[in-house]
């Protein structure tokens, strides 16, 4: 249970409160519709964070926030209907008790009421548990420094492997969930039989705890397997199917195997996709990655299946036909399975257990772990039987610990680690390794035991020759967080400069070497270096986001458009960039199959972008070519010299004297249609006649994304073409400080218009 699941009970009773002084007291009428809204969010809330518990056992945590943000591909939904139909079903109940409980408040003329509910519900929302875990992982994720030299000093760069003494293959089975805990005998007597003969035999780790950044499947093959603990590329967890790489400079135990000369190979039951399992396997020296869609076709029964894909006889069935066919190859390998049988919440049982079952056998999850128990023995033992099998060793270890199961209650009262024992058929006297350590340290001590001189690797260290990292160093777990954007590096994010190529047909940005599919957006530096980057459908409040470091993104026209309070072009792709200085985005609507933008055209598009606060150019128009310019939506407007600047959606009215250029206000009738505007161009004229030699106005986007036009802003001004202005018309007009028109130019939607001011000059000084 996590340590917030505590407050809900005074988080619901403070509600509860608030809700009764409502009813007490009374509520004027029109605020009734609030006292249900507000209650119907705590509702919502209340079901969400009850569910999310149940499925994590640890509250909102690193696990919850990967797998909302990443690709569901391949999930066994179903195996969690009965929690999803409940939350629906509590939802629309505590929506219609809102509906009810706002009719039935009687009024009142007193505030006391609804200032009492106020006052309760919201230390109701205060005090939350919901309220507490996103303001930990808030601060988990922002509250760290760009470098940390303690993440520098505790990174072992991994080495190309020297020749190993005996060049052991390898066969690694990852049981799902299946943590040392269920070898318990106090809490589990009788269970696990099969594994315990052959952890006897084995080199047995008796201490492997779970570490911050581990505590799920994709993160537990990670931190196995490159002694990191999983960070992804975004400031939130991310579609890692959508990522064209997969931590593609980290160096992992099958990147240091395929450059030793093995052959590597993953199978597993599940769908590749998940979680992008398939895409780190690919990414790190494995020639085969086999998942469900690879396998089924391979099945004698093609419809023996479970929710997540295989169940483990046939996988470990197909496992060993391709162990046989490594071995016969006689080059040395390397072989990695993954099982599902004993997934929560109440796992699978397969059909070669023949009956087997734990007790009475009314535990699913439990005769899961009977049956898989066997199931794994089995495999071990048609390997040990093998020819091959007397230079082979078998690793089986849990991915993670277990999450909710119908086993959590009392796997929660025992002391909790990882499983994880080798069996060297050279040697099967057995030994117990019982020193701290986690999952970030298999990779180093499978290496050592594989006959390779490898005390230290990543955040891992040899258990059998090194202390860990977790033993030595205090509050270790704790830290990893801290050094989030030391472990973000090993993305290789790239540099804009780089280069941006944009291709339609199969909806992929890439920028130098990277590759991802968009929806997307990236953050960057002044440098145009990537810091992170975020796979979503929709992207809005654009400027906010800017604020401390710019942004590219690729999503929808439509979502733009609507949050630009214009009509899009649903289907059809936008970029939409902003430069770090809080003020509006730049968006281009991309109508062409291919885009490309090389380093100074970006710079051009970031120059471009309106900034936050009124700007100005100083130096000498008349020598350095400086011009105004007006666009529609895809055309860059604003004043464009050594120092350019952008100008915001609507009417942007700017001063001009002796070399100044000055910006001095924006109208966009788009946000507020009902802004008084009659005679404006004119009065600002009056006023800032002293200021100024010339004052003009141009239009960025649209002058107006209605149907009231701009008529009335020009009243009384010598100007005529600004009623030809439409919607994303560029307009362009200059008058002097008498009111005299010095320039007016106007284009069809959506083209450009551009003036040089240093005519002004010329024309002033001829």
């Amino acid at each position: 249970m996590t340590k917030y699941l505590p407050l809900l009970a005074p988080s619901v009773i403070l509600l509860l409160l608030g809700t009764a002084g409502a009813f007490f007291f009374g509520v004027k009428q029109r605020l009734r519709g609030a006292v249900a809204l507000f209650i119907f969010v705590l509702i919502l809330l209340s079901v969400s964070y009850v569910g999310v518990d149940m499925l994590s056992g640890d509250g909102l945590n690193e696990a919850v926030v990967y797998h909302l943000m990443a690709d569901f591909g391949g999930a066994a939904v179903t195996d969690f209907l009965w929690l999803i139909v409940s939350a629906v079903a509590a939802v629309l109940a505590g929506g219609l008790l809102c509906w009810r409980m706002a009719k039935g408040i009687r009024g009142a003329e007193s505030w006391r009421g609804f200032v009492l509910f106020l006052v309760m519900a919201g230390t109701s929302l205060l005090v939350h548990p919901l309220t507490k875990e996103i303001e930990r992982l808030r601060r988990t994720y922002s509250d760290v420094k760009d470098s940390n030299p303690a993440f520098d000093r505790s990174y072992k760069q991994p080495q190309a492997l020297e020749r190993a003494t005996t060049g052991m293959n390898v066969v690694y089975i990852y049981a799902e969930s299946f943590e040392r805990t269920y070898f318990n005998e106090q809490a589990f007597p009788g269970l696990i039989t099969e594994l315990k003969k052959w952890e006897s035999k084995a080199t047995s780790f008796t201490n492997v705890q779970q570490v911050w950044g581990t505590g799920w499947t994709i993160a537990g093959i990670v931190a196995s397997q490159c002694a990191i603990p999983l960070v992804t590329p975004g400031s939130g967890e991310n579609n890692m199917e959508a990522f064209g790489g997969f931590l593609s400079d980290a160096v992992c135990l099958g990147d240091l195997l395929s450059q030793a000369g093995y052959r590597l190979t993953f199978m597993g039951g599940a769908d590749l996709r998940f979680a992008g399992k398939g895409n780190f396997y690919s990414a790190h020296g494995f020639q085969e990655v086999l998942g469900r869609n690879d396998l089924v076709p391979h099945l004698p029964d093609h419809s023996y299946l479970n929710g997540w894909g295989l169940y483990d006889d046939t996988l470990f069935d197909l496992a060993f036909d391709k162990y046989g066919e490594l071995s016969a190859s006689g080059k040395p390998f390397a072989l990695f399975t993954l099982t599902v049988d004993t997934h929560h919440p109440k796992g699978y049982v397969s059909r070669n257990c023949n009956g087997i079952q734990y007790g009475d056998g009314r535990n699913e999850m439990l005769n899961a772990v009977k049956c898989s128990d066997a199931v794994i023995g089995q495999f071990i033992q048609r390997i040990h039987d093998s020819p091959a099998g007397r230079n082979t060793l078998v690793v089986v270890g849990s991915d993670h610990l277990a999450m909710p199961n119908g086993a959590y209650d009392v796997l929660q009262s025992k002391p909790r680690r990882n499983l994880l024992f080798v069996i060297d058929p050279r040697d099967m006297r057995g030994r117990v390794v019982a020193v701290t350590g986690s999952t970030l340290d298999i990779a180093p001590t499978l290496l050592s035991m594989m006959g390779y001189t490898v005390d230290k690797l990543g955040l891992g260290r040899d258990l059998q020759s090194e202390k860990s990292l977790l033993a030595t160093e205090s509050g270790f777990s704790e830290r990893l967080a801290e050094w989030t954007p030391s472990l973000r590096r090993f993305w290789a994010l790239p540099n804009l400069g780089q280069g941006i190529q944009l291709s339609k047909a199969n909806k992929k940005l890439s920028i130098g070497s990277i590759s991802l599919e968009y929806p997307v957006m990236l953050k960057f530096d002044e440098a145009l270096n990537v810091r992170s980057v975020d796979f979503q459908d929709k992207l809005d409040k654009f400027a906010e986001m800017s604020r401390g470091g710019g942004f590219l993104s690729v999503l929808d026209c439509s979502y733009v458009m609507a949050d630009s309070g214009v009509s899009g072009r649903g289907g059809e792709p936008c970029l939409v960039v902003g430069n770090g200085s809080g003020g509006d985005s730049m968006i281009i609507p991309l109508d062409k199959p291919h885009y490309s933008w090389d380093y100074k055209q970006f710079r051009e598009i970031l120059n471009a972008v309106p900034s936050a606060e009124p700007r100005a150019y100083h130096g000498n128009i008349e020598t350095e070519g400086v011009v105004v310019s007006s666009g529609g939506l895809a055309r860059p407007s604003g004043v464009f010299a050594r120092t350019p600047f952008g100008f915001s959606r609507g009417m942007n009215v700017f001063g001009v004297r002796d070399g100044l250029v000055t910006f001095i206000e924006n109208i966009d009738l788009c946000t507020k249609p009902d802004l008084p505007v009659d005679g404006g161009f004119m009065n600002v004229v009056a006023d800032r006649q002293k200021d100024f030699d010339f004052i003009g106005v141009a239009v960025h986007d649209s002058a107006f994304c209605h149907d009231q036009g701009v008529d009335g802003f020009f009243i009384g001004t010598r100007l005529k073409r600004f009623s030809s202005i439409r919607f994303r018309t560029p307009y362009l007009g200059i008058v002097d400080s008498a009111g005299k028109v010095k320039a007016e130019l106007v284009d069809k939607s959506e083209s450009e218009v551009r003036f040089r001011l240093s005519d002004l000059y010329r024309e002033k000084t001829g």
